[in-house]
C-alpha cells in the first residue's frame, strides 16, 4: 500500500511511504516497449536454439563480465572496475528472421534484455556504494533510475531512493538528476495506476521546471504530462504543448508538437488522405470509403510492438470487413535506398496483409505522419462513417471503438461532416 507523503515544505511530494515495502515485479511484455524479469534464461536452453545465436553471444559476454566481478567479490571493487563491468554489458540484438520462425524468440529476447538491464542496475548500485560523489559516474546513476522507472517497472523504488538522497542533502552533484528522476518516476508510477502519483504529476513537473527552467529535459516532462494525464482536458493539453513549443523550440521532438495540436483540434473534423498503395499501385482516397469506418494504422516493419499487434489487426479485418470497416496502413519504414519499400511489401506478402499501405519513405521524418505528430508506434486513428476523425489513440481498444461506432445512430456525428 503506497501513499504520497511530503518530506518538507520545500520538497513537497518527493517520496512514498510503504507498508511492508516490496518492489513490484515487472511485466514481461511491457519491457519491450521502449520497454522486464529477474529470472535469467538458461544458457544451455538458449544455445540449443540455432536462431538465437546472437542472444547466446550477448549472454556469454555478460557471463564473462559477471564472472570477472564475482572472482574479485571477496575484495572491495573499485569504482573503475565497476564502470568497466558496466561498459562490458551488451544488449541482445533483435533478429526479425528468428522472430518470424520461432514463436518463443520474443520471450527469450525480452528475458535476455531484462537480464542485461538488471545487471546494469545492480552494478550501478555497487558503484554508488563505493563512490557516490564521483563526477564520472553521474551518467550511470541517472541511467539506473531511468532503467528502473521505464524498463524494470520499479518507479516506486526510484522514488524511495531519490527521496532519501534529497532528504540527506549531501550529494550535491546528483541533486538535479535526482529531481529529474523523481519527476520521471512519479509519471511512470501514475501510469501504473497509483492515484496519488497521478494527482501529483502537475506538482512534480512544476517543481522541476521551477528549479531548472533552462534544462531541456523539461520539455519531455511537459509532453509526458500532456500525453498521459490530460486526455479528458484538451484545453490543458493544448496549453502544455504550446508551453513546450514556446520554451523548448530547439528540442529534437519539437517538430511533432504542431501535429499533437492537430490531433486535438482534429477530433470530429474531416480526415483526408490520398496515396498510392504500395502493394497494388492503386490510387487510394479516404473519400472512396463511403459510409465506412476506417482504421488508420501507423506502423513499420522494424517496430516489434507493431508486428506483435499484426495478428490481432488481421483478425479484426477479417471479422469486420463485411460490416463496413476498412483498414489502411501508413508505413514509417526506411527510405527506398535502405530497403524500406522492399521490407514493407515483403512483410505484407509473407503475412498475407492485403489492406492498402501508404509507404511514406522517410521513416520518422515522413511528412504526413509528422503532420499528425506521430512519435510513437503503433498509433491507430479511427475515422467514423461520416469521414470525421473519431480518435487518435485506438491502438489498445480498437475493437471496442469499432463496436461503439457500429452501434451509433446513422446521423450521429454528422454535424461536423463535410464532403469527403
Amino acid at each position: 500500500m503506497f501513499r504520497w507523503v511530503p518530506r518538507s515544505s520545500t520538497q513537497a511530494g518527493i517520496g512514498y511511504e510503504t507498508d511492508n515495502y516490496v518492489p513490484q515485479k515487472a511485466s514481461l511484455m511491457k519491457n519491450f516497449r521502449h520497454t522486464n524479469h529477474h529470472q535469467p534464461f538458461g544458457l544451455l536452453t538458449t544455445a540449443c536454439k540455432p536462431k538465437l545465436g546472437v542472444l547466446c553471444f550477448a549472454l556469454l559476454l555478460v557471463a564473462c563480465t559477471s564472472s570477472r566481478l564475482t572472482a574479485t567479490a571477496q575484495e572491495p571493487l573499485s569504482a573503475e572496475t565497476i564502470q568497466e563491468g558496466l561498459r562490458a554489458i551488451v544488449d541482445p540484438t533483435f533478429d526479425p528472421d528468428a522472430y518470424a520462425q520461432d514463436p518463443e524468440y520474443t520471450e527469450v529476447f525480452l528475458m535476455e534484455r531484462t537480464r542485461a538491464n538488471r545487471d546494469r542496475v545492480d552494478l550501478i548500485k555497487e558503484l554508488w556504494k563505493r563512490d557516490p560523489n564521483n563526477a564520472d559516474a553521474l551518467p550511470f546513476f541517472a541511467l539506473r533510475w531511468s532503467l528502473m522507472s521505464h524498463v524494470l517497472d520499479e518507479p516506486q523504488v526510484v522514488l524511495k531512493e531519490v527521496a532519501e538522497l534529497l532528504d540527506d542533502g549531501s550529494h550535491l552533484p546528483l541533486t538535479q538528476e535526482a529531481w529529474f528522476a523523481h519527476a520521471q518516476a512519479t509519471i511512470e508510477f501514475a501510469r501504473h495506476g497509483n492515484p496519488d502519483a497521478k494527482a501529483n504529476v502537475p506538482t512534480v513537473v512544476a517543481i522541476y521546471l521551477e528549479k531548472y527552467p533552462r534544462n531541456s529535459r523539461g520539455a519531455g516532462l511537459l509532453i509526458a504530462w500532456a500525453k498521459d494525464y490530460t486526455k479528458n482536458d484538451p484545453l490543458t493539453r493544448l496549453d502544455l504543448y504550446e508551453q513546450a513549443a514556446r520554451n523548448y523550440p530547439d528540442d529534437r521532438s519539437a517538430k511533432y508538437w504542431p501535429g499533437k495540436v492537430a490531433q486535438i483540434e482534429g477530433i470530429d473534423q474531416p480526415f483526408h488522405l490520398n496515396f498510392t498503395d504500395a502493394l497494388t499501385g492503386d490510387i487510394i482516397s479516404t473519400g472512396d470509403f463511403v459510409n465506412q469506418i476506417i482504421v488508420v494504422d501507423f506502423w513499420a516493419t522494424w517496430c516489434q510492438p507493431c508486428l506483435s499487434k499484426m495478428p490481432s489487426l488481421k483478425a479484426l479485418n477479417t471479422k469486420y470487413k463485411d460490416r463496413g470497416v476498412a483498414f489502411i496502413g501508413i508505413s514509417l519504414d526506411h527510405p527506398v535506398e535502405n530497403g524500406g519499400r522492399d521490407q514493407l511489401t515483403g512483410y505484407c506478402k509473407q503475412n498475407m496483409i492485403d489492406w492498402p499501405q501508404f509507404y511514406q519513405g522517410q521513416g520518422w521524418a515522413s511528412a504526413f505522419s509528422v503532420s499528425w505528430g506521430i512519435d510513437t508506434l503503433p498509433t491507430t486513428f479511427v475515422i467514423d462513417q461520416h469521414g470525421n476523425l473519431h480518435t487518435t489513440s485506438a491502438q489498445d481498444d480498437l475493437e471496442e471503438v469499432i463496436e461503439r461506432l457500429l452501434m451509433r445512430e446513422p446521423n450521429e456525428g454528422l454535424a461536423h461532416s463535410e464532403s469527403r
